[in-house]
Parts: structure tokens; sequence; C-alpha cells
């Protein structure tokens, strides 16, 4: 389930609730003034609970459903009853578990849940649809949640904040993989927002440590000795019996050359595909092209502070002062 963790957090709606949420008549202790839990915080809890306790029964029935109509099943009419059952599970709150638990079935029951997704019409069908557009294994299934998923914002005519952390979640997930769809899939969408977020992922570095610098490892990451060795007797050692002498030599080896310890080492890592869609989306928005500041961090940086954000700034006014134009005259 830790694939769908991150979609449950965008995609489930759920109050902020104290960390014991459980159905109890005894008064629970609190930080601060207060004793006791209010009646509202109760209630809440009650119905917190009562939230989750729904989605386990959901998704036990859509496991049962799994088993009866999906899976290895191949009759038309048997498959075609289960998809008629299945569209009737829109409760956003189980939108994840829909992801996960029909991830390897054929194309017919994926297809199916992306049209629950898709006829939510809600941020939460939304937020499933570009999570699985940006991580699925399938490339046909992540293309038709991205054609969903473009009619749905052809129709509400912008792009809601739990996409944008959908994406946000996939560029800081340390997946390369993962990382690159979700850059594509802020190039596809139009995600200008998230350009600061591009800025800071397309180029990443990590430490490989040794016995120097800020590792915890002991010795060397690697060396390299460029030299010379030879040999030479360091000791000789007689021994003698009756009527015979002989020598025990002790070779020794000398080395003469130069040697390269290597202590510690950063690894850089240019992330092409995030890159590219930052030069995309920064240069459609700016009306100019960007691809000159190349993977130079602090250009961009400037360009974002002295450009993007006064643009922004200037394009909010604009629109703004549009929507009180066309606004009628208060009496």
């Amino acid at each position: 389930m830790r694939r769908v963790s991150c979609l449950a957090a965008c995609v489930m709606t759920a109050m902020a609730l104290p960390a014991l949420a459980q159905d109890s008549k005894e008064p629970i202790e609190t930080i601060g003034p207060d004793t006791t839990f209010t009646p509202e915080v109760d209630a809440a809890q009650r119905e917190f609970a009562a939230a989750k306790k729904k989605v386990r029964v959901m998704e036990q029935e859509l496991r049962k459903l799994r088993r009866a109509h999906f899976g290895t099943i191949k009759r038309v009419d048997i498959r075609q009853e289960g998809l008629a059952k299945l569209r009737a599970y829109t409760e956003p709150s189980i939108f994840a578990s829909l992801i996960e638990i029909f991830r390897n079935d054929a194309e017919d029951v994926r297809t199916a849940v992306l049209d629950i997704f898709s006829d939510a019409k809600n941020d939460s069908g939304d937020a499933a649809l570009a999570w699985v557009s940006m991580t699925d294994r399938d490339e046909g299934i992540r293309a038709a949640a991205l054609d969903r998923l473009q009619r749905r914002l052809a129709e509400v005519g912008g792009v809601s904040d739990r996409i944008n952390l959908v994406v946000l979640k996939g560029l800081r997930s340390g997946d390369e993989k993962q990382m690159a769809a979700a850059a594509e899939l802020a190039g596809n969408l139009g995600l200008y927002e998230v350009i600061p977020w591009l800025i800071s992922a397309q180029v990443g570095q990590s430490l490989g440590g040794g016995g120097g610098g800020s590792g915890s490892n002991q010795g060397d990451l690697a060396y390299i000795l460029v030299g010379q060795q030879i040999a030479f007797i360091s000791d000789l050692t007689p021994v003698v019996s009756d009527s015979a002498v002989a020598f025990d030599p002790q070779i020794s080896v000398i080395t003469q050359g130069t040697l390269l310890r290597v202590n510690d080492a950063v690894v850089t890592t240019y992330r092409t595909e995030i890159h590219n869609s930052l030069v995309g989306l920064s240069s459609r928005y700016t009306g100019r092209p960007t691809i000159g500041m190349g993977w130079d961090q602090d250009k961009w940086w400037k360009w974002y502070q002295e450009e993007f954000l006064p643009l922004k700034r200037a394009r909010a006014a604009e629109k703004a002062a549009a929507e009180k134009a066309l606004a009628p005259e208060k009496k």
C-alpha cells in the first residue's frame, strides 16, 4: 500500500484530529489549560472512526467483487455485471483503494476505474487521475488517465491545488522514474505553479562518505596507484649445522610512484526530463526561450525572482482588474 499512501493524502478528505481517534466516554488528557476534549472534538473523532470503518468495509466488498467477476474470469456477461457493480463506488475516500486493488487487472477494469474518477467531477477524482497518469506501470493506462484529466481541466478551466500537490509528491519522492513522470505531467498540463519545484529538482546531489569528509564509513572510497615495486632482501638469517651452512633470506617490497586516495565524493545527477519540462514551461510562460540558462541553478533562481514572480504578479493584477470591470456595479 506504500504506492498509494501519497495519493490518499491528496484525495481523501479528513479533518485534523488528535492522535487518539477512538470512541471513549472517559476524559482524555490534553496539553494545555483544557483537560478534556470538547463534545465537538469527541463527535469529530467518532465521525473519523466511522469513515475509516466505512472504507474498510468497501475495500472488502471490492476484493470480493474482483474475485467474483474479474481476475482470470473470461466470460463477458460476468465481467460486464462486475463493471456495472464497480461503477457504484463513487466515494472519494475509496479512490486510493480502487487504484491499488485493481492495479493488476485487465484494461476494461482499469479504464472503468478511470471513468469513475472522471465522472466524479471533483478535485479528488482529478487528483486520482493525476496520480495514475504519473505512477502507473502501463503506458496505455497512463495515457488514458492523462486524456481524461485534460478533458476535466478543460471543463473546469484550471488546475486545482490537489493536482499541484500530487506533482510535488512525485518530484520529492526520490524515485527517478516517478520524478521524471511528475515533470512530464507538469509540462503536459501547463502547471506553471510548480516551476520553483522543477528548479530545485533538476539537479540532485548525494554524498558518498568514506573515512574523510562528512561520510560515516571508515577507510577510502577508492584509490589509484601508479608506481613500480622493487623487491629486496631486508634481512638474512644464517642457518648452521654440522658440515653445512645456509641462509634464510627475508624478501620485502618497496613501492615507488603516485597514490591517489578518494576519501569522499559528491555525486551530481542532472535530470534531463525535469530540465526539459522546466525549459518548456518557463519559455511558454515568459514568451522567450530560457534554454540558455542551462543547468546553472543560480541563474534559474535569479530568473525566478526577477522575471517570473513580477510577471506573475502583473498578470494576477490584470486578471483582477478585468474581473472587476466585468462585475455588475453595486447599487
